[in-house]
């Protein structure tokens, strides 16, 4: 039987392709990532494609999705995680710049911005994932969401639930519990960092913490903007200080329940 990932940058692709498959090869690379150099699975790029493969009894798909919720959380693992190429949060507006031409969905976003706004500074690309979290017609939404009934659908939350992970993959012909274990231990060593993420930043919308970051900040500007029906300026402070002094209670319980 042949198994395709259908895998999304740096939503643990080269760790699921070895977790799967006890005879693979793998190795820790960089800081969180893993490199996967040999698997029964294919790995095939999941934004852009076209054709998505048909799953049957001879062929087994795993796909790779995230909810709209789980979104941008998924920017994280995206842009700082993919290839290493370490694009920050933290230090996204010089990052992108500097190093947006090294991968094609960042040079999308790098050409966006330059687009769209004059200067690429935190208060405009706060206000670009605003409007990205803010509407469902970008091609990564697409393609982050995009699932069938006959595919092993793996969300970006299962990753948190090695419950979930084993009862999802044991169909596949091979699969090994201890092996997929003892990987799960490890991704949970490397990258606790992206999977307690949302937990995090529900922690600190409770304690009323106004210390986030720009897509944490972005977000909540989609919130607010639910609440308040109307759309913001996004890139203003004035306006996102307005909202965290005055609505804070309010989003932490938008965000629980959206969360």
């Amino acid at each position: 039987m042949s198994i395709i990932l259908l895998g999304l940058p740096g939503l643990y692709q080269n760790w699921l392709m070895a977790a799967v498959d006890p005879t693979s090869k793998v190795q820790l690379h960089g800081d969180q990532n893993f490199f996967c150099s040999h698997s029964r699975v294919k790995w095939v790029i999941k934004p852009g494609l076209v054709d998505y493969p048909v799953a049957s009894k001879d062929l087994t798909v795993i796909n790779l999705m995230v909810n709209q919720n789980n979104f941008p959380w998924y920017m994280y693992n995206l842009y700082e995680k993919t290839y290493d190429i370490k694009i920050m949060i933290n230090n996204f507006a010089e990052d992108i710049i500097n190093k947006g031409d090294q991968f094609s969905i960042f040079e999308d976003t790098k050409n966006d911005l330059l687009n769209s706004y004059s200067k690429v500074t935190n208060d405009t690309v706060m206000h670009y994932f605003y409007r990205l979290f803010s509407t469902g017609d970008h091609y990564l939404h697409t393609a982050t969401q995009e699932s069938r009934d006959n595919y092993i659908n793996i969300e970006f939350e299962d990753f948190n639930h090695p419950d979930v992970l084993i009862d999802k993959l044991r169909v596949i012909e091979g699969f090994d519990i201890d092996h997929f274990n003892s990987m799960y231990t490890t991704l949970v060593a490397r990258n606790s960092k992206y999977l307690d993420l949302r937990k995090n930043f529900l922690n600190r919308l409770a304690q009323n913490n106004s210390t986030f970051d720009i897509i944490e900040t972005a977000y909540i500007g989609k919130l607010a903007s639910l609440l308040l029906k109307q759309d913001l300026d996004w890139s203003k402070p004035a306006v996102r200080n307005s909202i965290l002094k005055y609505k804070i209670k309010e989003i932490h319980d938008l965000a629980r329940a959206l969360c």
